[in-house]
């Protein structure tokens, strides 16, 4: 189901769902893809497949989403584990969860994830 879709979906259901869009930011545009979702489609979350699309969320190539999501208050749904369906698939740990949440803090950023404590 494509973001539009979602989007129609929920504003007919407004009054019990929130929409969120989805992301490969494997796929060229992904960045113009998240605004549209978000800014001319209404939707309220970001959802990432990191296991499908093979990338790991602490990867730097997804600085822009997390900058994006934060500055903006939009919740990221992650799904973790392993791809039970293709062999092979990237496998997501936890580990690499605490190391995105950790990006800010490398750079001296003062928002919510530069000040969580070490694990």
């Amino acid at each position: 189901m494509d973001d539009a879709q979602v989007a129609a979906y929920v504003a007919a259901h407004a009054d019990k769902l929130i929409g969120f869009l989805s992301l490969d930011p494997t796929q060229e545009g992904w960045e113009c893809e998240m605004q549209v979702g978000h800014e001319e489609l209404g939707l309220r979350g970001i959802k990432l497949l990191p296991m499908y699309a093979g990338f790991s969320p602490d990867d730097e190539m997804l600085e822009p989403l997390w900058r994006y999501a934060e500055r903006r208050r939009l919740p990221v749904l992650l799904h973790m584990g392993t791809d039970v369906y293709r062999a092979g698939a990237a496998e997501v740990h936890a580990a690499a969860f605490d190391r995105a949440g950790r990006g800010a803090a490398s750079r001296g950023e003062d928002h919510p994830r530069a000040s969580r404590p070490p694990v």
